[in-house]
């Protein structure tokens, strides 16, 4: 999925709020009649502002329109506390690995059980959306949560990312529950693994099998987890409490695990050889000491 700069966080203008998280919204990308329903989303979501986990949403404490844009005000101190700045944080459009493509939709599948508990279903979930943070604080953030799929002007820039991979049956018109957010969990872990230069949409993906040739390519953790997803009607696939409890997590955790082990274990035998070493040419100066000592006349 290609970001595009217009549909992602933008900086507030001069003299307004300046952590980064305040969004400006261009008006042909939103249905200005929707924004009772983004404050009703926004107002909702507040309730999930401080859960302090690995995934978490940008708390946004006013929505409003101007001639030009939808404006989504952030609480500055309070994102500055939760999220920390903005630019610490980068889009997912790199490929990841198996085991942080894994950590990162694991986080966001935690997020999304939160946001069905609010009756919030996100509904265009997409890896431009998903921002991270690395390092020794990792974190998630999922933006565009108070925007239901029916204030996105289709041919918009935002209308256009959500609907190119959006679950079939909001392509159809059909009324969407959270299962649209589990087809969207699969989208994000093959957009995640594949990177931006593989650009995908809905037809790639729906009732997808073994031998497709996107996920074939992928292995089969990740085909096992995406396969029941990504069916075309949406109850067939599993419940989001059945996807977070997928071994498909506990493998790539694992592998982490494992990695870390490795260089543990290289590391301990680096040292125990050093000190082998060590040991091996300490005795024989003692021996060459001793044996001159005892050359030396009495």
């Amino acid at each position: 999925m290609v970001i595009t700069p217009s549909a992602s966080p933008s900086p507030a203008a001069p003299g307004d709020v300046s952590s980064g998280w305040t969004r400006r919204i261009s008006k042909t990308d939103i249905y200005p009649s929707s924004l009772d329903a983004i404050r009703a989303r926004a107002a909702a979501l507040r309730r999930r502002w401080r859960d302090h986990s690995a995934a978490g949403v940008v708390p946004v404490s006013h929505a409003t329109c101007s001639p030009l844009y939808l404006r989504l005000e952030a609480d500055e101190a309070l994102t500055l506390e939760l999220l920390g700045p903005f630019d610490e944080y980068e889009s997912c459009s790199a490929p990841l690995g198996e085991r942080d493509a894994a950590r990162c939709v694991h986080a966001v599948a935690h997020l999304l059980s939160r946001l069905h508990a609010e009756g919030v279903v996100h509904g265009h979930l997409h890896s431009g959306v998903v921002w991270r943070r690395e390092g020794t604080a990792p974190h998630v953030v999922v933006t565009e949560c108070e925007l239901p799929m029916s204030a996105l002007v289709p041919h918009g820039v935002l209308g256009g990312a959500a609907r190119r991979c959006a679950a079939p049956e909001i392509l159809r018109g059909d009324p969407y529950t959270g299962a649209a957010d589990v087809w969207g969990l699969a989208v994000l872990l093959v957009q995640l693994r594949l990177g931006p230069q593989r650009p995908l949409c809905t037809a790639d993906l729906q009732d997808s099998d073994l031998l497709s040739p996107v996920l074939s390519a992928l292995g089969p953790g990740v085909a096992s987890l995406a396969l029941p997803c990504l069916k075309s009607d949406p109850h067939a696939r599993p419940l989001l409490l059945e996807v977070l409890q997928h071994p498909f997590f506990a493998f790539a955790a694992r592998i982490g695990d494992e990695d870390t082990d490795d260089e543990e274990d290289v590391q301990s035998s680096s040292d125990e050889k050093s000190t082998s070493e060590e040991e091996a040419t300490t005795p024989s100066n003692a021996n060459a000491g001793t044996s001159a000592s005892m050359r030396q006349p009495s």
